[in-house]
């Protein structure tokens, strides 16, 4: 049940003008059935290189999904990649990407992810440093916002093959409201980097019915 309709915030456009908008205008993509009109999908980045990395992002997608106001959608398979950036010699990462439904206003979502990361022992010291959990609000929909603690799109998402590559997994028609270009488009004009080592278990595979792209079949795909 959602109790309460889709509140009003600003967001910041792309030539820096305010405006309002409803997160009724941030409506699902068709490669997600059954989404609720006054509420957004938002694409999720998780993270971690310290102690049980699988299973921290696999309880972190748990107590998401417990969340007030919202729905878990689907959770991409996990992605082991070298670090980029920070101190050198830190563990390898442990990257996902997770799409869920939600009434929440980012901001507010943002609070709760953050909170979840303090449960899991995140600790906010050496910037790109090693962390036990990392959740990152990648798209909220269409909104371009930009404040003090929130910037989405996230700032860094274009750059990172990380990031892309699990989110081609299960939103690739998502569009980035700054370019105008969907995921898959991001993610197929990367420059070539490391090749991150996909899990492919069969309890972390993302049903058929999410990849929307031939040639990329969502099991296991190549490296373009």
């Amino acid at each position: 049940m959602w109790a309460t309709p889709p509140p009003r915030y600003s967001i910041m456009g792309s030539k820096g003008k305010t405006s309002i908008c409803t997160k009724s205008l941030m409506h699902a993509s068709m490669n997600f059935p059954h989404i609720h009109l006054d509420s957004a999908l938002a694409l999720l980045g998780l993270g971690a290189n310290l102690g049980d990395c699988q299973e921290t992002l696999r309880q972190a997608w748990e107590e998401i999904g417990i969340l007030h106001a919202v729905k878990t959608v689907q959770l991409s398979p996990f992605y082991e990649t070298l670090p980029q950036g920070g101190p050198a010699n830190q563990p390898p990462f442990w990257n996902a990407a997770g799409v869920i439904q939600t009434t929440l206003p980012p901001e507010k979502l943002l609070e709760h992810l953050q909170e979840i990361e303090n449960r899991h022992g995140r600790v906010r010291t050496v910037h790109w440093g090693p962390r036990t959990l990392d959740l990152d609000i990648l798209l909220y929909g269409t909104a371009i916002i930009q404040t003090a603690n929130l910037t989405i799109p996230h700032i860094e998402m274009l750059n990172r093959r990380f990031v892309l590559e699990p989110a081609c997994d299960i939103a690739p028609d998502m569009i980035h409201p700054l370019s105008g270009k969907t995921v898959r488009e991001h993610w197929l004009n990367l420059e070539p980097g490391d090749v991150s080592h996909r899990n492919c278990s069969p309890d972390n595979n993302p049903p058929p019915s999410f990849s929307s792209k031939p040639g990329i079949p969502v099991d296991c795909r190549e490296e373009h």
